[in-house]
């Protein structure tokens, strides 16, 4: 389980109609009940990292949705490397 916006969620539950934030190139949609929730933009953030590092968004979703789909959301290597830095900042120690 993680939290969202004061809630807590099953890591597994992708359904867009319940994320609270998603990513497009350099916009990030963030609900309004949860605009104010630094980790989650952090974890948003990281993505759009990913996102400039790997080229553009058809190689970020090649790697991203095969990681989804063969290891699992939860623990894909991508997602891992956005839960860590949303981690980081909540821990204080984001640069």
């Amino acid at each position: 389980m993680t939290r969202c916006c004061g809630r807590r969620r099953r890591p597994s539950s992708f359904s867009l109609r319940r994320r609270a934030a998603s990513l497009w190139r350099y916009g990030i949609f963030v609900r309004s009940d949860c605009w104010r929730d630094r980790a989650l933009v952090a974890h948003e953030l990281a993505h759009t990292a990913q996102y400039e590092r790997l080229g553009g968004i058809a190689p970020f979703l090649k790697q991203y949705l095969f990681e989804c789909l063969t290891i699992g959301y939860p623990a894909a290597p991508m997602e891992q490397e956005a839960i860590a830095e949303a981690r980081r900042l909540e821990a204080g120690r984001l640069a």
